[in-house]
């Protein structure tokens, strides 16, 4: 099974050519960018600073164990799927991802937003919150702002929150880890009774997302 589905609606949403110079930073392993090769990317890499060593795969991907600041190159787009939260310095993250685009690059950055409807209902339960591992959370104005400080334009936002703000926030109301087995997202039955529900409440999410009140939102910059 390719990669996960809102990382990919992502990519698909964006229209990246298949010719296009990708770096997907804070990329872990690398499946992502693995899964778009096999889908016909031409020239995909990445970068983790995490991963115990460089990465080199037999279809000729490679993930690189280094830090942004580390990096050179000129790529026509520039993804974070749900690692900018992950930063301590979001700002000079931003600006050191602009330095890294080829002359009408993008940037794309899948981020949990607050402000939403989920940080409202469920506050400090809020799934997405995620302390102590997110650093900074952000709203649309913030990352406004941010990009206008470094010199980058929001172009494009898009809502895309998912089933996983009720379920998984409800049962960290009643101190359900998500690795509980008690637990919708751990195995057997349990995991087909989460799949079921996500699907009576995927339509909330999608009214929520139009209304730009999700509690994910993927942002396409430029310079």
């Amino acid at each position: 099974m390719l990669g996960d589905y809102y990382a990919m609606a992502a990519i698909r949403r964006a229209k990246i050519p298949l010719d296009a110079h990708v770096l997907d930073v804070g990329c872990g392993s690398g499946q992502l960018i693995r899964d778009m090769k096999y889908l016909g990317y031409e020239h995909v890499s990445g970068v983790d600073p995490y991963i115990p060593r460089d990465l080199r795969y037999d279809d000729g991907v490679v993930v690189l164990k280094r830090a942004l600041t580390e990096m050179e190159g000129a790529f026509d787009v520039v993804m974070l799927h749900h690692s900018f939260e992950h930063m301590p310095e979001p700002a000079r993250a931003l600006s050191e991802l602009g330095r890294l685009l080829a002359a009408g690059g993008r940037i794309l950055i899948r981020i949990p937003i607050a402000g939403s409807y989920a940080w409202r209902r469920y506050g400090v339960s809020w799934m997405h919150l995620d302390a102590p591992r997110h650093m900074f959370l952000h709203t649309p104005t913030s990352m406004q702002r941010m990009a206008d400080h470094v010199g980058l334009r929001v172009i494009t936002t898009a809502f895309e929150g998912n089933p996983s703000q009720f379920i998984g926030s409800e049962q960290y109301e009643r101190n359900i880890p998500l690795t509980d087995p008690r637990s919708a997202y751990s195995g057997g039955m349990r995991r087909w009774t989460g799949w079921w529900r996500a699907r009576r409440l995927r339509a909330r999410a999608e009214e929520l997302n139009r209304a730009g009140d999700g509690d994910w939102a993927c942002f396409e910059l430029q310079a």
